[in-house]
């Protein structure tokens, strides 16, 4: 069993949005302090080479990125021009309605200097919808990256972290091989390998580089940190939805 960490970002500007806005100072930043610790950073498609081979370096964290915004072309260049990967998740329906976000001829250009994965059609909550409107947002969404790109698609970041066995299941029936959640905890290997499911921390412009510390070096404090807030977070919205 092999553990690791995977860092999820959104978009990237000098002009804070919200709360997962990083500028691309930062994002270089905390790249490089990675690759000096001695990590090898990949994207899920290097996940799936890697589950296939057994061949694990000693220090691994996997990058994504959600949603398509049109930063991600930049970073994907800082990427690419370190010698590192990541997994870049498109939505369909947002090029059409957003100007902030990739167009069709952007996302091809994307394809060739990184590996895209899908974020479904509407960036709906899956675990809320009927059967055929889920499978809807698995296939429709696969299929048109792949006509863009060329591709085969065999990833999935599910909007908002909702997830449950019937999403699971839908995701893998379309074929989908790995699923990204957003259960902030570390992953080993033998349970992705039974349940598909890959576990990313979402990385917020609040973090210090010494939170950062804190994740990749799997601080335990910090993670159940993490879960406690989350619950207590979600807690009313439990409480009013009984």
């Amino acid at each position: 069993m092999y553990q690791f960490i995977v860092l999820m970002y959104h978009n990237f500007s000098d002009k804070r949005q919200n709360k997962y806005t990083l500028d691309f100072k930062t994002f270089n930043n905390q790249l490089d302090k990675l690759l000096v610790d001695g990590f090898v950073i990949e994207g899920f498609d290097g996940l799936l080479k890697r589950i296939k081979s057994g061949e694990w370096p000693e220090r691994y964290v996997l990058i994504t990125i959600d949603d398509g915004h049109r930063s991600n072309l930049i970073a994907a260049e800082i990427l690419g021009n370190k010698g590192a990967g990541g997994t870049f998740f498109i939505t369909k329906h947002y090029p059409n309605n957003q100007g902030d976000y990739l167009n069709q001829d952007e996302i091809f250009e994307l394809s060739k200097i990184a590996h895209l994965g899908s974020h479904s059609v509407t960036h709906s909550n899956m675990t809320k919808l009927d059967p055929e409107s889920l499978n809807f947002e698995l296939a429709n969404s696969k299929l048109w990256l792949e006509e863009i790109t060329g591709q085969e698609i065999t990833t999935l970041s599910v909007p908002g972290g909702f997830i449950n066995s019937k999403v699971v299941k839908a995701a893998i029936d379309n074929g989908y091989e790995l699923i990204g959640n957003s259960n902030e905890w570390w992953n080993n290997t033998s349970e992705i390998q039974h349940s598909r499911i890959v576990n990313r921390i979402a990385i917020r412009n609040t973090f210090s580089n010494h939170t950062l510390y804190k994740i990749i070096n799997k601080d335990l404090k910090f993670f159940i940190g993490r879960k406690v807030r989350s619950g207590i977070i979600s807690l009313p919205k439990r409480i009013l939805f009984q």
